[in-house]
């Protein structure tokens, strides 16, 4: 079908070189076709593993990977109350925010003239009265402008010096902002200490850093797909893709546990898992195994329950795929246990998680034997991280070898991220809550060890 028969988008890499056509036959909303120009077959590379190359790519392919592009929560609420756009017509999503998505595509429509270069600076004070006023924090000046995936209140910055602000054209953000709300107090500075933790410990980890507007606190997250050039003045973009996106899964299947954690639904296990992410291809297989070991071991020391398949993302280029630096790590059983203690059934659901399970993991660790609930709970014992290994492939002495390492590094940093989030200025409350974190980070470590130094004993078990 061509013409009045089919809408088209334009796929361009930083609104420049086209990567390919997106159409989407009238009266449809899921039959998706996408083709690579010709010159991008001769001189780019496949945007992700499942739209490859010379080959019939899956409508359902193309439809994952567009909606792991489109805001959750808020962002799209806010998305849709400002336009006619259905929630099922992902085309017009995309192409709503198409020149600001995650990373480094743009999707337009055929003729599309970029917008001239330009920076909308704004004010600590315009930006605190936005957010005291409870208005719409992503829609400005006509437009939505959040496009990075998520549940919390977050806005796409560009920072130049010390001014920030909205720009246009070239100027794109590099910087999230992510604004805390009243449901889940203290997040803020439970993201940053978590994250300061995580670049002592793992090997590459986002920069955030944490500020205040009209008395919301708010943590600035350095983007690693955006850099700001001062002398072209231009922000030069580098393409990514999440987890989802990486093992061809929509959003609603970030959790492996796709269908909830109650007790019907548990045996329900097709969402993003270990396994999936761990036979994604990268350039350097050997290098990722052991980041995402780290990645895992961190998680269950600091208790984050949330890290699921939004929350692990990787670089595309030429080369292949690459793990990206870590993000979105914080500490949930530290926000369980205050929200707890206020009895906030608000706040214990804010996490987007079954408010009467709150304390599984995002993904089963071990146990991925088909028909089984899998190992979604604390304690992480010896065996769940020798059956992990022997899933991945690694020794059982190499696995105990990287935990312990793990443990060391987070035992030797924890002074150090408690002192470096005490610089940004804590209040009484987040200083309360920074310890509750890293008493809670002490006893996993603790408990751990101990399971750590029988893993090779495992092997008997497998």
């Amino acid at each position: 079908m061509t013409g009045p028969d089919r809408q088209l988008l334009e796929v361009r890499l930083a609104q420049k070189d086209l990567v390919g056509i997106l159409a989407l036959p009238v009266g449809s909303v899921s039959e998706f076709e996408f083709t690579y120009d010709p010159a991008w077959l001769e001189n780019g590379y496949p945007v992700s593993p499942h739209l490859p190359f010379n080959e019939d790519i899956p409508p359902r392919n193309v439809r994952n990977f567009l909606e792991n592009l489109i805001p959750e929560g808020k962002g799209l609420d806010e998305l849709l109350e400002n336009t006619t756009i259905a929630r099922a017509n992902v085309f017009a999503l995309v192409g709503r925010i198409g020149t600001e998505t995650a990373g480094a595509l743009s999707f337009t429509a055929p003729g599309f003239q970029q917008e001239a270069s330009s920076f909308r600076v704004i004010t600590d004070e315009e930006m605190g009265q936005r957010l005291q006023n409870a208005g719409l924090i992503t829609y400005w000046d006509g437009r939505t402008r959040l496009s990075v995936a998520g549940v919390q209140d977050k806005l796409n910055i560009l920072e130049i010096g010390d001014q920030f602000g909205l720009g246009e054209g070239e100027l794109c953000s590099n910087t999230i902002y992510k604004f805390e709300s009243g449901r889940v107090p203290n997040i803020v500075v439970n993201e940053a200490f978590t994250m300061a933790l995580a670049r002592r410990t793992l090997d590459q980890v986002a920069t955030t850093r944490i500020t205040t507007f009209g008395g919301v606190r708010t943590l600035i997250v350095d983007r690693f797909d955006r850099r700001y050039l001062l002398d072209e003045n231009r922000v030069s973009r580098r393409h990514v893709i999440d987890g989802c996106q990486a093992t061809n899964l929509p959003s609603a299947y970030k959790y492996e546990r796709q269908n909830g954690d109650g007790p019907d639904a548990r045996m329900y296990r097709d969402g993003v898992s270990l396994p999936k992410l761990a036979a994604v291809q990268t350039n350097d297989q050997l290098t990722y195994h052991r980041q995402l070991v780290q990645w895992v071991v961190f998680n269950v020391l600091n208790r984050n329950f949330d890290a699921h398949g939004k929350n692990i993302s990787f670089f595309v280029g030429r080369r292949g795929l690459q793990l990206t630096p870590f993000y979105d790590l914080v500490n949930i059983e530290a926000l369980y246990r205050e929200a707890e203690a206020r009895q906030d059934a608000e706040a214990l659901s804010a996490q987007g998680r079954d408010q009467s399970t709150p304390r599984f993991y995002a993904m089963s660790i071990g146990e991925y034997e088909a028909g089984t609930p899998g190992n979604f709970e604390d304690p992480m014992t010896a065996f769940a991280l020798a059956d992990f290994a022997n899933t991945l492939g690694i020794s059982l002495e190499r696995m105990q070898l990287l935990t312990l390492d793990v443990i060391n590094r987070i035992t030797q940093a924890l002074p150090y991220a408690l002192k470096e989030v005490e610089e940004m200025g804590l209040t009484k409350a987040e200083r309360a809550h920074v310890e509750l974190c890293k008493e809670i980070v002490e006893a996993a470590c603790a408990e751990m060890m101990e399971e750590a130094k029988q893993i090779p004993s495992m092997k008997d078990f497998l």
